[in-house]
């Protein structure tokens, strides 16, 4: 016998229709699963990749939904990373060095940045200063704790000069900036652009001291443990981003440079250096060791820490990050 199915065809399309409803919801799903980061960023040169990188929508299309929170500098975003308030974070070595030191967890992720003319010291003429020796009994503008207490000591070493004769004052860059300009310090020892800020507003009583051989910074990109390991491959997403923002700073520096103009404040002549004064690599390599031992070494001999060996720092590298994204990049031996 043969038997009709009253309204099948009706029902067939009530089921598809169902079907394409369920279809567009877990899609809209998966597009607003977005992991949401914490991002700790300084209004630095350095930072340029990851300007770039979150202002042309690269974190996005790696489904992360990040949020930028803005830091002094580099030992006030790694403190905020190592206390839970910020997932992922960048900074130079003295923080780091100073947060191992303290047995802090986190990782270390890449370096974003290597440069050695970004940091440097900036004099008042009218201070009577003209030799790196006439900062003897000045008062001189610093960050305590950031890779300028580092360079400062490099700078006494290399110049000869009399270290009970400073008068030191712990200020934020933008406090060393005012304070330089009004002549309530003699001397900044800072980094870019602040450096520059300061020396367009002084004009002919800026002195710039040189400080190219004294050291070298990489930028480095660090991440909270507990979120590494809950959201690793948000790890590689952030990676994959910044590398997408790395190929575009080498194949459009123009373009690029205006990012770095519109985030970090900078002027066109400023703009037209940037990339004489910082060369912009994602990368792992045994330079970032170097400077860290170094460091660390320096920590040891100062008496800036209790411990009396350097610690083994390739301990903090997450590897699998950029060894999954980019092993290229990686030249460590692990």
């Amino acid at each position: 016998m043969c038997r009709t199915l009253i309204g099948g065809n009706s029902m067939r399309k009530g089921l598809l229709f169902t079907l394409c409803l369920l279809v567009l919801f877990l899609s809209s799903c998966r597009k607003d699963q977005h992991i949401e980061v914490q991002l700790g960023v300084v209004p630095f040169i350095g930072e340029l990749i990851s300007f770039v990188a979150y202002e042309n929508g690269y974190f996005s299309e790696e489904g992360l939904d990040v949020t930028l929170r803005y830091f002094p500098a580099g030992k006030d975003s790694i403190v905020s990373l190592v206390n839970g308030e910020v997932d992922i974070a960048t900074s130079a070595h003295t923080p780091v060095v100073t947060q191992v030191f303290q047995e802090s967890d986190f990782h270390i992720l890449v370096s974003l940045m290597m440069s050695s003319t970004l940091d440097g010291v900036l004099a008042r003429r009218d201070s009577s200063i003209e030799t790196y020796q006439d900062i003897e009994g000045k008062h001189i503008g610093i960050y305590l704790g950031t890779e300028s207490e580092f360079l400062l000591d490099k700078f006494i070493e290399y110049y000869d000069i009399n270290e009970n004769t400073l008068i030191l004052h712990d200020l934020t860059p933008d406090e060393q900036v005012a304070q330089l300009i009004n002549g309530d310090i003699d001397v900044m020892f800072g980094w870019e652009p602040n450096l520059y800020f300061a020396e367009k507003a002084l004009g002919e009583q800026a002195l710039r001291l040189s400080t190219e051989s004294l050291n070298s910074m990489t930028w480095i990109a660090l991440s909270n443990v507990d979120f590494t390991s809950n959201h690793p491959k948000a790890i590689e997403a952030y990676l994959r981003a910044m590398k997408s923002a790395e190929q575009f700073i080498q194949s459009n520096p123009q373009e690029a440079a205006q990012i770095g103009m519109d985030y970090i404040g900078l002027d066109q002549e400023l703009q037209d250096l940037l990339f004489q004064l910082a060369n912009y690599q994602i990368t792992l390599n045994e330079n970032i060791l170097t400077i860290l031992e170094s460091q660390a070494a320096w920590f040891i001999l100062k008496e800036k820490t209790s411990q009396t060996s350097i610690p083994n720092f390739i301990d903090y590298i997450y590897f699998q990050g950029i060894d999954s994204v980019s092993p290229e990049t990686n030249r460590i031996i692990h």
